[in-house]
């Protein structure tokens, strides 16, 4: 669980920083401002993008590494690197962002409002889970309900608070409570991901040789 520790660190430095800002005068506002953007979880370009982007990255890797040495659904784990390697691409350049600025006017004329990538990002995280369910409830217990527990909270942040948010940007802009909901739904990310970095680890298995050390795949 190392991997939650920059999650923390990120998330309660975003808050802090937040908070001063609210609570900002005249002469501190664009000194606590600028600081913010180093963090803002909304922005793009900054320390909680990059972090994304290690996460999805290691998590791409490792699942490669399981593909490789893997006795069973290596077809499964080689997607998940695929995903893995994708996702670290988007955070780092902004993929599904500019579904946004091409469909903006789909998103606004949906029942609610929100971002246009919500309904096909739904749909694509519903036909991951379907193809990788199986893969899943193989693993031992530890690894499966730590990637269980992973895809539940990225899924409720990635699609329900950030459907949330977009809803409530169409409605009322750029706000407080969008700045807390956009941080709020970005650490739900960070920690989905973390949770699945947690469960291949623990799919590794390492051994003391005589002058060496040895890994192993376990399923």
């Amino acid at each position: 669980m190392w991997a939650m520790l920059p999650v923390v660190f990120v998330t309660l430095v975003n808050g802090v920083l937040f908070t001063a800002i609210v609570f900002s005068t005249d002469a501190t506002y664009d000194t606590l401002h600028s600081w913010f953007r180093l963090v803002d979880a909304h922005a793009e370009g900054n320390v909680s993008t990059w972090l994304n982007t290690v996460l999805w990255l290691v998590a791409g890797l490792l699942a490669g590494y399981t593909a490789r040495h893997a006795r069973d659904y290596r077809k499964s784990w080689t997607s998940v690197a695929v995903l893995g390697v994708y996702f670290s691409i988007d955070e780092a350049v902004m993929l599904h962002e500019r579904l946004n600025d091409i469909f903006a006017d789909f998103g606004q004329s949906l029942p609610i409002a929100t971002y246009a990538w919500i309904i096909p990002g739904a749909i694509i995280a519903l036909g991951v889970a379907g193809l990788l369910l199986r893969m899943v409830m193989s693993l031992p217990h530890v690894s499966r309900n730590a990637f269980l527990a992973g895809g539940t909270v990225f899924v409720f942040g990635s699609v329900g608070l950030d459907g949330l948010g977009g809803f409530l940007f169409f409605q009322d802009g750029y706000n407080g409570i969008f700045v807390v909901l956009a941080t709020v739904e970005e650490a739900c990310e960070m920690t989905g991901v973390a949770l699945c970095i947690a469960a291949m680890l623990c799919l590794v298995e390492r051994r003391r040789m005589d002058n060496a050390v040895a890994y192993r795949v376990t399923v």
